[in-house]
């Protein structure tokens, strides 16, 4: 898996306490609009530790000028999402790439 990664993108070393606040924000940004995280997370997550008061000092911002973005991923189903969505935030409330 690692050597794939590899091959697919380029990897930046990252501070731990902003990958735990990239993650867990990320899945609650996520449960805002209905979306709860892939189940292999259940197993993954032990990598990082729980979210804590240290890992608030990383300012991240989800989405895209103040609305979810979604860009599909290959294994993606795109119209689930984006009902999904549109369920959510309303329909013109998000900004989506769906790729073929």
């Amino acid at each position: 898996m690692k050597e794939k990664m590899f091959q697919e993108a380029s990897l930046i070393d990252c501070h731990p306490g902003l990958t735990n606040r990239i993650v867990y924000g990320a899945i609650e940004y996520a449960r805002k609009f209905g979306f709860e995280p892939q189940k292999d997370f259940s197993m993954s997550q032990f990598i990082l530790d729980a979210p804590s008061e240290a890992d608030l000092s990383f300012e991240i911002e989800f989405g895209k000028d103040g609305k979810p973005l979604y860009i599909s991923g290959p294994d993606d189903d795109s119209d689930y999402v984006i009902k999904k969505l549109i369920e959510s935030v309303g329909e013109g409330n998000f900004d989506y790439l769906v790729t073929l």
